[in-house]
């Protein structure tokens, strides 16, 4: 399961990081610009679902309170498959926010140096520098 107490202030910490970038003030500093905008695009996911759960909360609560009125059969019946609705969508959120809490390997924003490899797979499949054509270099012949 997830802290909601922890989603709450990454929430608080997300719309902070979008003031501050929205007014920047007279002075520019490329590197708290760039740190704020890093920061902020690795919460944007978690706080989006966050906020979304939050709104499916509201609307199961609601829905709940429609479905205490059974004055109207059709009604009812509209707001019990709604609450089948909300509730499936909850335990997606839920679900979506579990993965998104989970801590992130460090190693994962680094970016690879070699697009295709240098092991003996690389080369099975034929990207050896010696064999792609793209990487032959063409001398031209001068004649003496």
């Amino acid at each position: 399961m997830f802290n909601l107490d922890r989603m709450e202030t990454l929430s608080k910490r997300f719309d902070e990081i979008e003031a501050e970038l929205a007014h920047s003030g007279g002075t520019f500093d490329q590197a708290r610009f760039t740190s704020l905008v890093k920061e902020r695009s690795g919460a944007e996911p978690t706080v989006v679902a966050y906020r979304a759960y939050k709104r499916v909360l509201a609307d199961i609560d609601s829905n709940d309170r429609l479905l205490e009125d059974k004055s109207d059969a059709e009604f009812h019946a509209m707001a019990e498959e709604e609450a089948r609705e909300l509730r499936e969508r909850k335990r997606e959120l839920e679900a979506e926010l579990t993965e998104l809490m989970l801590p992130r390997d460090p190693n994962d924003t680094r970016t690879s140096s070699s697009r295709f490899g240098r092991g003996p797979a690389a080369t099975k499949r034929g990207f050896s520098p010696r064999s792609s054509p793209a990487c032959t270099r063409v001398t031209p012949k001068v004649s003496r």
